[in-house]
């Protein structure tokens, strides 16, 4: 992984690029064998989930609410503790509906989880944030409008046969079950 530290003057959904020429290792210095990764990176708002509560401050819901109602690009990372967090659901999340750019939730941003790096034995991915459904069925778990989502980490339980009504385009739901 390779961390941007972005200026406070900097513009959402403008691109940043960088090299890396050393770096320390238990106090050594090294030289990576690539210093200049392929490709730049779009700068995007995000958002950080802290609160498994089903409304208000610092949930997911108000994560994308938010997400919503910024133009552009836009990221949703998990902070809530640590290991595994349940979010217990009283209603269908908000739709995904920024037609400036899509967003992402990403699971794997909660401490302790890892998507899956083992393609030819069995999966060691952790996924420390579950999405469940209490009461009554309000329809889909999340209605993705919009296009260039992505939803990535997340365990979605009690949903019914179909957590996602998605209608846009270029949807990306990876690791998730």
């Amino acid at each position: 992984w390779l961390t941007y530290d972005v200026p406070s003057g900097a513009v959402l959904n403008n691109v940043i690029d960088a090299t890396c020429t050393s770096l320390i290792v238990g106090g050594s210095s090294k030289t990576p064998a690539v210093t200049a990764p392929a490709g730049s990176r779009t700068i995007v708002k995000g958002y950080i989930v802290t609160s498994t509560l089903n409304s208000g401050a610092n949930t997911l819901r108000q994560a994308i609410l938010d997400a919503n109602a910024s133009a552009g690009a836009d990221i949703i990372e998990f902070n809530i503790g640590s290991g595994l967090q349940v979010i217990t659901l009283s209603a269908s999340l908000p739709a995904l509906s920024d037609a400036t750019g899509g967003t992402t939730i990403d699971g794997y941003s909660q401490s302790g989880a890892q998507p899956n790096s083992n393609n030819t034995g069995p999966l060691n991915g952790i996924r420390n944030i579950v999405l469940r459904m209490s009461g009554a069925q309000f329809g889909a778990l999340l209605d993705i409008s919009s296009n260039n989502n992505t939803l990535c980490g997340l365990v979605i339980e009690d949903f019914g046969n179909s957590p996602f009504d998605m209608n846009g385009y270029l949807i990306k739901v990876t690791g998730n079950n």
